[in-house]
């Protein structure tokens, strides 16, 4: 009768959560090559808020209660699940199965994270990058429109920005 009791009683949105949650991975994009990180993360992240899974995104969430333990523990499972079928690079599946015991999704998208930034293919793509808008020439070769011009620029100094380039301005 205790038991049943618990169960009762359970937190109502841990139930909520398992009810609305959509156990499916084709929900979410593949990443198969280090070098979309940018788009497959805003894409995840945009999945990840509607499912309301965002917080094992947060590198410093912790839950402050126990019902909130639980359902944060229920939330990573599902993430990691996620990360299981959608994380095909090398180095992303490895980091993956480095958490296969205890299926901790929040150590699996810092360390996807803090790869994607900092290996030495990323430094490379960040040189090359630096290099490419520092050196671009607006001259009677651009056969595209203003905006053509623009987008690709601005995805370029949005992904440095987020890449941790330095700045020019102190923080």
């Amino acid at each position: 009768m205790h038991h049943h009791a618990l169960l009762s009683v359970q937190q109502p949105t841990l139930l909520n959560f398992k009810k609305s949650i959509r156990c499916d991975t084709n929900a979410y994009p593949v990443l198969k090559d280090d070098k979309h990180w940018n788009n497959w993360n805003r894409s995840v992240i945009s999945q990840a808020r509607a499912h309301d899974v965002s917080d094992v995104f947060d590198r410093i969430y912790v839950p402050s209660t126990i019902d909130g333990a639980t359902l944060f523990k229920e939330k990573q499972s599902f993430v990691y699940s996620m990360f299981n079928c959608c994380v095909q690079t090398d180095s992303g599946k490895s980091i993956v199965r480095d958490h296969e015991e205890n299926y901790d999704a929040q150590a699996v998208y810092r360390k996807l994270e803090h790869h994607a930034k900092m290996s030495t293919k990323a430094q490379l793509a960040k040189d090359t990058l630096m290099t490419d808008l520092t050196t671009f020439k607006l001259d009677s070769s651009w056969r595209g429109t203003n905006e053509g011009l623009y987008f690709p620029t601005g995805d370029s100094l949005s992904y440095a920005h987020k890449s941790g380039f330095p700045s020019d301005t102190a923080e």
